[in-house]
């Protein structure tokens, strides 16, 4: 009877942990919703983590939550366009200044400068 005790209270204690983890996952979660977020896209991070801002510094019902998701939806897009458009134009930039330096260059130094911007682009491609 006494093992049966024994027992009994190592499954209770066991289960009470197992209770206390699940409720403190949940509460985290909802708590730190930036860390539900962290494999996002910029923009959606961005967008996770406005919403909760306001959410928690406003005191946003969920009707106003759900009324203003599709305005950060809209300006998530908005800003993912803005960086790719702005990507673009730097790219730009840099290879017209890399063909300026280049026209500056000896011969030897076109070679290295060339190798150069090689290894970047491969550097590039890993990350």
């Amino acid at each position: 009877m006494k093992a049966f005790r024994y027992w009994k209270i190592v499954l209770s204690l066991g289960a009470l942990f197992l209770l206390g983890g699940a409720a403190g996952s949940v509460l985290t979660l909802r708590l730190r919703p930036e860390a539900t977020v962290a494999a996002r896209a910029p923009e959606e991070k961005w967008q996770a983590l406005t919403l909760a801002d306001y959410r928690a510094r406003l005191n946003l019902t969920p009707e106003q939550v759900e009324r203003l998701r599709p305005v950060f939806g809209v300006t998530g897009q908005k800003l993912r366009t803005l960086r790719s458009y702005t990507a673009e134009r730097v790219a730009g930039l840099v290879k017209e200044m890399n063909q300026q330096v280049m026209s500056e260059l000896t011969a030897e130094q076109q070679v290295k400068l060339r190798e150069l911007l090689q290894e970047r682009e491969r550097a590039k491609a890993q990350r």
